[in-house]
C-alpha cells in the first residue's frame, strides 16, 4: 500500500466512525454535530481539567509543538460539551450509580 492508499484508508475509517459516532448521538437524544475531531477535543480538554501538563497532551495529540497544543486546547468550549458528556454519563448509568466514568 502507498502513502496515498494508506491516507485513503483512513480517511475512510474515520468517515465511517463518524458515521457511527451521529448514530449513537441520536440515540442518547443529543441533536448536535459529532465527529472523531470533538472526541480529540474532548479527551484533550478532560486531560487538561485533570492536571495533565500540555506537553503530556501534546505528546498524546502527537503534536510537534507545544504552541499547537495551546491553540488547539484554548479552543475548545467546555460548556457547550459538557452538556453531552452528562447526557452520555446519564444515559448508561444506573439510577444509582451516576459518577462520572473516568
Amino acid at each position: 500500500m502507498n502513502p496515498i492508499q494508506a491516507d485513503d484508508r483512513v480517511e475512510t475509517i474515520i468517515y465511517q466512525i463518524n458515521k457511527w459516532m451521529k448514530v449513537v448521538f441520536q440515540e442518547l437524544g443529543i441533536n448536535e454535530r459529532s465527529s472523531t475531531l470533538l472526541t480529540r477535543y474532548s479527551i484533550a480538554n478532560h486531560l487538561k481539567q485533570l492536571g495533565a501538563s500540555t506537553e503530556v497532551i501534546k505528546d498524546m495529540l502527537g503534536h510537534s509543538s507545544v504552541k499547537t497544543t495551546e491553540i488547539y486546547l484554548n479552543s475548545f468550549q467546555v460548556d457547550v460539551h459538557g452538556e453531552y458528556v452528562k447526557k452520555l454519563m446519564h444515559k448508561h448509568a444506573s439510577p444509582d450509580s451516576l459518577e462520572p466514568i473516568i
